[in-house]
């Protein structure tokens, strides 16, 4: 079958034309939420696909707080509840500049405490460890440090992942800003920096997701090939009727051009009728929906 002939005018030939119009439809609307849908995902997803753009500094310092790190004789008893790994950072929770958030980040100098954080057996929450050698000897669940970096004269807390390492005057990739947790001022004040001035931001470098940035990314790859193919299948159904599922069903039984001639006079004939979204003719059964026109064999010459 030449799918890029016209067909034979006639009833086959309308009802594939209106199914088509129908089609097309769906396909505009379904490809307009695409274009909403990737006007919004494009933002996690350049994100997700790069190492940051480089930070401004001084703009990061005028649009954040400040806040005294306080003395405390506590210590958060991580080993008996833990503390409860998030499974992405909250996007209202982190600094962007236009459409970024991740950033290159120019490290002036980083000072990395003693403390950092293991898994707990039910890789859901996070303990504390302080560096001793018991400790140690558990890197292999060991999975982040706390530091402090400074970053255009403000310091930051920092959480590095175990085993890696920044050096002064380094541009470290993939940097995130987001709000500085209460539990980390306990610990800041056993490392030694009780009364020292942070930003209420924390410098992240654990390349957790942001949000569904991951998804996202995913998704938008699948919706660029399904939607746009779906709106040009429609398009080439309508300037094309032959392509349209109608007639590739009915081809691999039928001639599309005979059946078209024999529906188009039996249509005329006495006897047809309509049941619900069926219509009985002599030899055919013919199933209207608003998607499809489906034509089968009448069998039992049901009229």
């Amino acid at each position: 079958m030449n799918i890029f002939k016209q067909p034979a005018p006639g009833y086959l030939k309308k009802r594939t034309r209106f199914n088509s119009c129908v089609l097309l439809f769906w396909a505009v609307v379904f490809f307009t939420v695409y274009i909403l849908y990737a006007k919004s995902a494009f933002f996690y997803a350049k994100n997700a696909a790069t190492d940051g753009v480089e930070l401004d500094t001084a703009a990061l310092a005028a649009n954040s707080g400040s806040v005294v790190v306080p003395h405390s004789d506590a210590h958060f008893d991580y080993d008996s509840s833990g503390v409860s790994i998030p499974e992405s950072l909250v996007l209202e929770q982190v600094y962007r500049q236009g459409d970024y958030y991740r950033f290159l980040v120019p490290i002036e100098k980083v000072e990395m405490t003693n403390y950092g954080y293991y898994l707990s057996e039910s890789y859901e929450t996070l303990r504390i460890f302080e560096g001793d050698e018991a400790a140690f000897e558990r890197q292999g669940e060991i999975v982040q440090r706390l530091g402090v970096a400074t970053v255009g004269g403000v310091k930051y807390a920092m959480l590095l992942p175990y085993g890696a390492e920044i050096h002064d005057g380094e541009l470290v990739p993939c940097g995130v800003f987001h709000g500085l947790d209460s539990n980390y001022f306990i610990d800041l004040a056993a490392a030694g920096y009780t009364g020292e001035t942070i930003s209420t931001y924390l410098l992240d470098f654990r390349d957790i997701p942001v949000e569904a940035e991951g998804n996202d990314l995913i998704m938008l790859i699948i919706f660029s090939i399904i939607f746009p193919i779906f709106l040009l299948y429609a398009l080439l159904c309508l300037v094309f009727p032959r392509l349209h599922m109608n007639y590739v069903l009915l081809s691999r039984e039928n001639d599309p051009d005979e059946l078209s001639a024999v529906l188009e006079h039996e249509m005329d004939q006495e006897g047809v009728y309509k049941q619900g979204r069926q219509v009985y003719t002599e030899h055919y059964i013919i199933k209207e929906t608003l998607h499809s026109t489906k034509v089968f064999k009448n069998h039992l010459n049901r009229h």
